[in-house]
């Protein structure tokens, strides 16, 4: 909660990502001599053209889903607060009207230990034709639960949003 509170307002006064998660990432190190760190999955959306901007820190894939294609997008690092130096992966996308963007917390991916370990949401998304963003995240949610037989080891969180782009005019 510290990490995000000081996130929103690092971001809200104006300064740019990068700043504000090495700023984050600073105080995390210094907060205690007990080991603090957090994990980041941040996604921006340019409401003006549909570029997205993602931020992963450690955290679970997220999706975008066109249609019956699914994109993934991962994250190979530490969380914040563990090392001094961080590197911030961010990776550009570029959304059309009627994508859905799809983020999810480990508590979903971690249900792949009942999959032989492979990431069922892509499958999973692709063969959905649902086009209600609540209806999706309570979808992903009955199926992850289902994979771990109702017990899940974490919480189970999922944002979904549908994007409708109206090219010059942004997005609605």
């Amino acid at each position: 909660q510290v990490a995000v509170r000081l996130l929103e307002n690092l971001l809200n006064s104006g300064f740019k990502s990068e700043v504000a998660l090495h700023t984050i990432n600073s105080v995390l190190m210094l907060k205690s001599t007990v080991e603090t760190f957090a994990t980041v999955d941040m996604v921006m959306i340019d409401l003006h053209n549909a570029e997205v901007d993602f931020v992963k820190i450690a955290s679970a894939p997220s999706y975008i889903k066109r249609g019956k294609k699914v994109g993934v997008i991962t994250s190979n690092s530490l969380p914040i607060g563990i090392l001094e130096e961080i590197e911030i992966p961010a990776e550009k996308r570029v959304l059309r009207g009627k994508d859905f963007l799809v983020l999810t917390s480990d508590g979903i991916s971690d249900t792949t230990r009942y999959t032989d370990n492979k990431d069922w949401l892509p499958d999973f998304l692709g063969a959905i034709s649902e086009d209600d963003p609540q209806v999706i995240a309570e979808m992903i949610i009955n199926k992850a639960l289902c994979l771990c037989d109702g017990k899940p080891k974490d919480d189970m969180t999922v944002i979904c949003a549908r994007i409708d782009y109206l090219g010059r005019g942004g997005i609605v």
